[in-house]
């Protein structure tokens, strides 16, 4: 897995980080050849790769998957777990904390660009449309600068 999820609670309030410091073989890659390269060095384990992440993090998974077939790794497995930005942008508009009590207001959204590289611009008009709240992505790096409201 990737490190950004170390620290992350579980549902029972327990990060990996502790759960490897209590003796459970955790281990952060920083790619998903890390994960293969466990897999070809211990071959009688069984090696899990948390796939997490938005859309950038989906095709790096792909990739590897594609490799440990032609490997023919068989300790190798994926628990994906890839979500799709505007659908999470829809869930926290369609939250009742904030749809109805105004707990947190949101004015407008920065989108993701390197996401956005990705899928384009189109996914996110339904939410600017259902919800008025004006969502911005800017690459200048790549001139792609959009407003969307």
């Amino acid at each position: 897995m990737y490190g950004d999820l170390m620290r992350a609670p579980g549902s029972q309030g327990q990060s990996l980080l502790r759960a490897k410091a209590l003796g459970a073989d955790i281990r952060m890659v920083y790619s998903t050849l890390d994960a293969i390269r466990l897999a070809e060095q211990a071959p009688s384990r069984e090696v899990v790769f948390f796939a997490i992440g938005f859309e950038t993090t989906t095709p790096p998974t792909a990739v590897m998957i594609r490799i440990a077939e032609k490997k023919r790794l068989k300790g190798l497995s994926v628990f994906c777990n890839h979500v799709l930005t505007p659908s999470a942008m829809h869930s926290i508009l369609e939250n009742p904390k904030i749809r109805d009590t105004g707990g947190v207001p949101i004015n407008g959204f920065i989108g993701p660009a390197h996401v956005s590289t990705i899928i384009g611009t189109q996914p996110y008009e339904p939410l600017a449309e259902q919800f008025g709240k004006p969502i911005v992505i800017a690459d200048l790096s790549r001139s792609m600068c959009c407003r969307l409201s």
